[in-house]
């Protein structure tokens, strides 16, 4: 079958759209240059397993998801 049309309406129940675009709705998009630098610093020095999140122009900051 062919891939046509919105991929989320064919992954995304009506709910859980409704949640992301209420999570998103508020934050801005980080520049691709400060991406591009965050990733790569969290490719070298990052331990393999964990998670970072990146905010505007600040470093990339671990998420400890479980303790």
């Amino acid at each position: 079958a062919a891939l046509v049309g919105d991929p989320r309406k064919r992954i995304l129940s009506g709910e859980y759209e409704q949640a992301w675009q209420k999570d998103i709705g508020s934050t801005a998009a980080v520049k691709a240059e400060n991406l591009g630098k965050a990733l790569i610093e969290i490719i070298q020095k990052a331990p393999s397993g964990t998670s970072w999140i990146v905010e505007n122009s600040r470093p990339p900051k671990e998420i400890v998801l479980f303790s």
